[in-house]
């Protein structure tokens, strides 16, 4: 069974300003908010999508962020096209966006234009 491919969200999103190491260059592109985030100490770009319910990883960042998979639960559905098994979960991950730094779940599936997209789970 092939993961599912997610491409951009519709979503526009306001958040508050990271402290100075986690400012992204372009924070606002499209009207889509944008971060820069650390996984296990590695930097990524984010999406902060409040519109979406859980957090998603490209899968193609998975073995680069060391990440360990346990079998993914569900479907996600994601605009414009049909609803797709989950590839897989990562699960109590350390994040770090500037000054906060906890632990949350990540969904994993292959992603067109995005590597990580923050949701409501974030």
């Amino acid at each position: 069974m092939m993961p599912p491919r997610v491409g951009k969200t519709a979503s526009a999103l306001t958040g508050s300003q990271p402290e100075d190491e986690a400012k992204p260059r372009n924070p606002r592109k499209n009207g889509l908010i944008f971060v820069d985030v650390k996984i296990h100490g590695k930097p990524i770009r984010a999406m902060i999508d409040t519109g979406a319910t859980h957090n998603y990883l490209a899968s193609a960042k998975v073995e680069r962020l060391g990440l360990v998979l346990e079998k993914g639960v569900g479907r996600v559905k994601a605009i414009n096209s049909a609803a797709q098994p989950i590839a897989g979960v990562a699960k109590s991950v350390l994040i770090k966006v500037g000054a906060y730094e906890g632990k949350t779940n990540l969904s994993v599936m292959v992603m067109d234009d995005l590597k990580l997209i923050l949701g409501l789970d974030f």
